[in-house]
């Protein structure tokens, strides 16, 4: 996995944000086979992406149970990126 900077973009890459992430917290309870697969896919995805960008991880945001659309969603969505309630 390599990331590049777009040259002439004019935003320096600052971090990363890890999106869609299936909390593990769901492997105790009842649930279908291939949500199971999919956490323990995405265990190996997030482990390589620790190991590659470390400290360059700012969030992970959560699986949300409906699209991010429209500013309710968008609120939710910085709430769990900045881990703070807004008002």
């Amino acid at each position: 996995m390599e990331v590049e900077e777009k040259p002439g973009a004019g935003l320096p890459l600052s971090g990363f944000i890890v999106n869609r992430v299936i909390s593990t917290e769901l492997l105790k309870e009842n649930i279908p086979e291939y949500l199971r697969n999919r956490i323990d896919m995405q265990k190996g995805c997030l482990d390589k992406i620790h190991k590659q960008f470390g400290g360059k991880v700012l969030s992970l945001v959560p699986e949300f149970d409906s699209e991010i659309k429209g500013m309710e969603m968008i609120k939710l969505m910085a709430e769990s990126m900045f881990e703070e309630v807004l008002e």
